[in-house]
C-alpha cells in the first residue's frame, strides 16, 4: 500500500562552521487555509512560492525533469472543487517564481491526491512535493561548454563537432544516481533512436538524460548537433 509520507527536503539541511548544504534536487511547498478562489491565483501565490523555494536553497531555474505530487486536504463542506483549480495555479506560480523549472513541460509525472475532511472547518491545505527524476546528469564538462561557445561565435568548429565529441564520450558521462549497467541500457536507447533516424527522438534522449548539455545548443542548431551524434554512431563510438 502506498504511503503518503514523503521526506521533507528541509530535513536534508546540514550546517557547520564551513559548510552550508541543501539538497536542491527536491523541494516541498505548503499552503495553509486556502479559502477563496482568488488565493489560488498564480500572481498571489508566486511570492510565497519564491520565499519557500529560496529558503530551501533554490537560486534559479534549471533544465532538469521533475516528478510532482500534490496532496489536498479540502475542508469545504460544499461540492468538491475541480482538482485543476488547485494544481494549475500552483504549477504556474512555481514556473513564474523562476526558481525550479523553466517550463512546466519539464514535469514528467504529476500525481494529485485529495482527502475531504468537512468536519475540520472551511478552507483547504495543499502540500506539494517536487523530486528530480533520476538518471539525469548534474553538470556540464568544461570541454563541452567551450565547444558550444566556439560554435556560437562562428568559430572553426560547429555544433556538429560538439555533438560528435560528446557522443564519443558518453560512456564516461554517467549520472551519479545510476550505475554503469543502467547507463549502458540508456545508451542502448540512444542507439535505437539514432537508428530510427528521427532528430526529435535523439534530442529528447539528451533532454531526458543530459538536460544541461542540450540546453547549451540553440534549437536552430540542434540538427547540426544531431548530425554530429550520428557521425559518432556511424563510426562505432557510441
Amino acid at each position: 500500500m502506498e504511503s503518503d509520507r514523503v521526506d521533507d527536503p528541509r530535513s536534508a539541511t546540514r550546517t557547520s562552521t564551513s559548510l552550508f548544504w541543501l539538497d536542491t534536487s527536491r523541494a516541498r511547498l505548503d499552503f495553509e487555509n486556502l479559502v477563496r478562489a482568488s488565493e489560488l491565483e498564480p500572481a498571489l501565490l508566486s511570492p510565497d512560492v519564491r520565499r519557500q523555494l529560496a529558503v530551501q536553497g533554490r537560486r534559479d531555474a534549471d533544465a532538469y525533469r521533475y516528478r510532482v505530487r500534490i496532496r489536498i486536504i479540502e475542508r469545504d463542506p460544499g461540492p468538491a472543487k475541480d482538482l485543476d483549480n488547485y494544481a494549475k495555479p500552483i504549477i504556474d506560480a512555481i514556473t513564474q517564481s523562476g526558481l525550479m523549472w523553466r517550463d512546466d513541460a519539464q514535469i514528467d509525472e504529476l500525481v494529485i491526491k485529495r482527502r475531504r475532511s468537512p468536519a475540520e472547518g472551511a478552507g483547504a491545505t495543499v502540500q506539494v512535493w517536487i523530486h528530480r527524476v533520476v538518471g539525469q546528469h548534474g553538470g556540464v564538462p568544461t570541454y563541452f561548454r567551450a565547444q558550444c561557445f566556439e560554435a556560437s561565435q562562428g568559430g572553426n568548429h560547429t555544433y556538429e563537432h560538439a555533438g560528435f565529441c560528446l557522443a564519443c564520450s558518453l560512456d564516461a558521462e554517467v549520472p551519479f544516481d545510476v550505475d554503469d549497467a543502467t547507463w549502458s541500457q540508456h545508451l542502448e536507447g540512444l542507439r535505437e533512436s539514432i537508428h530510427a533516424g528521427t532528430k526529435r527522438s535523439v534530442v529528447t534522449w539528451f533532454q531526458q538524460h543530459l538536460p544541461r548539455f542540450i540546453s547549451l545548443v540553440p534549437s536552430a542548431r540542434r540538427s547540426q548537433f544531431v548530425a554530429g551524434v550520428r557521425r559518432a554512431f556511424d563510426a562505432g563510438e557510441i
